[in-house]
């Protein structure tokens, strides 16, 4: 019975993929997404902090726990990765791929677009890998408040600062991305 439990939690990691699939082509919620993108993305930072919470509790093994938790978002981060450099996107193989990456950190993206506005990495691609930096940070925050909190404070306090600082390094000192434009003859 407890494995059944586990594995239906295991299926919370679907559900930034299954909402930006939704978002992004239903025409109604696309609309509410539009009227309110703050206020969900709000709600989706709060609900991928519980997830990072809910991982931390799942799993005997706390590092096979953070990896599960973590899974889907380091598929699509890889698939992000392999498309932004394949060539420009013309078979529906690299359209798919590319809409699949952007998906999942859909709810992400507008808050790390006000965040990074000022930075180097404000293209596209930029935008995406800071969401993607993003969404991991939020997670790891709630896997180690759920860990260490209760007992200790101040680890959780230095945990969460040191993902916080390689993550912000990782996005400033990224070199710009290969963008996919159409140049004009």
């Amino acid at each position: 019975m407890e494995y059944k439990v586990a594995s239906r939690y295991r299926l919370v990691i679907f559900i930034p993929l299954i909402l930006g699939i939704l978002i992004d082509n239903i025409s109604f919620i696309s609309k509410i997404y539009a009227d309110l993108f703050w206020f969900i993305s709000i709600l989706f930072i709060v609900f991928w902090f519980w997830t990072g919470k809910l991982f931390a509790r799942l799993n005997e093994n706390k590092r096979k726990g953070f990896f599960q938790g973590n899974t889907l978002c380091l598929i699509s981060f890889i698939i992000f990765k392999l498309w932004v450099y394949l060539p420009e996107p013309t078979n529906i193989i690299t359209t798919f791929l590319e809409d699949f990456s952007q998906y999942y950190v859909i709810c992400m993206t507008p808050i790390v677009s006000k965040i990074i506005k000022p930075s180097i990495a404000a293209t596209g691609a930029g935008r995406l890998t800071a969401a993607y930096i993003f969404m991991f940070i939020v997670f790891s925050i709630g896997f180690s408040y759920e860990l260490f909190w209760k007992r200790n404070k101040i680890r959780v306090i230095i945990i969460t600062s040191l993902i916080s600082i390689i993550c912000i390094a990782v996005i400033s000192v990224s070199a710009p991305y290969v963008t996919h434009e159409v140049k004009d003859i």
